[in-house]
C-alpha cells in the first residue's frame, strides 16, 4: 500500500486499525504524519495512542474524524451536538464501509 502514499502529505485513518503493528507500520514506513482515531475493534494499545475524535485544521479546513459517526441526515448521537454547536468543514467517519457524501 505504501506506493499509494507517494503523493500524500499525511495519512488519515478513521479507525479499526486492527492491531498496533499496522498503526506503527503506517506511521513509520510511510514517513508521513499519521492522524487516526480508534475503532470499535481496536484494543487498549491503540486507544492509548489514538483518540476517539481527532479535530484539526488542514490548511483552512476544519477536519474532524471519528470512527462511528453516522452519515449525512443520520449522524450518531455522539457527534450530533458537536456538529451542531461547532460545525466542521470536513467530517470523516469509518465503521459503515459505505461511502456517503453530503452536506452537514
Amino acid at each position: 500500500v505504501f506506493k499509494h502514499f507517494e503523493q500524500c502529505d499525511e495519512i488519515w485513518h478513521a479507525g479499526d486499525f486492527g492491531n498496533i503493528e499496522l498503526a506503527t507500520q503506517l506511521a513509520t514506513q510511510s514517513g508521513l504524519l499519521l492522524r487516526g482515531v480508534y475503532g470499535n475493534i481496536d484494543g487498549q494499545d491503540i486507544r492509548i495512542i489514538y483518540p476517539e475524535i481527532q479535530r484539526f485544521y488542514c490548511g483552512q479546513v476544519d477536519v474532524m474524524i471519528k470512527h462511528i459517526g453516522g452519515y449525512p441526515g443520520n449522524y450518531d448521537r455522539s457527534v450530533k451536538e458537536i456538529l451542531n454547536s461547532r460545525p466542521t468543514g470536513l467530517f470523516i467517519t469509518g465503521h459503515s464501509h459505505l461511502l456517503k457524501i453530503g452536506p452537514l
